[in-house]
């Protein structure tokens, strides 16, 4: 899933000529991901991973989405059903 994740943040990259800083990820996906790297992705993270997680319902994303976003979203508990209010501010690629 990681894999996945930054190759979706590469591709972006690529593609745009600047590094995103959202992932967009659905819920189950954002699950997985936390319980395989809590180092990363935990409460009590050791690192950071270079971009902010946005998490949304399932039925509404089926893969990883990369977004650069104008201004950073006020940093919020990566899980809060709030976050997912940044969808429209940038096309996500």
């Amino acid at each position: 899933m990681l894999d996945h994740i930054l190759a979706t943040a590469q591709s972006f990259e690529r593609e745009h000529g600047v590094a995103p800083n959202v992932i967009y990820l659905n819920a189950t996906q954002w699950s997985v991901v936390k319980d395989q790297y809590p180092e990363l992705f935990g409460d009590a993270a050791l690192t950071e991973p270079g971009f902010q997680v946005i998490v949304l319902p399932d039925s509404v994303l089926t893969h990883p989405r990369a977004a650069r976003l104008s201004e950073s979203p006020p940093l919020l508990h990566p899980g809060y059903p709030g976050n997912s209010m940044y969808n429209d501010e940038v096309a996500v690629a």
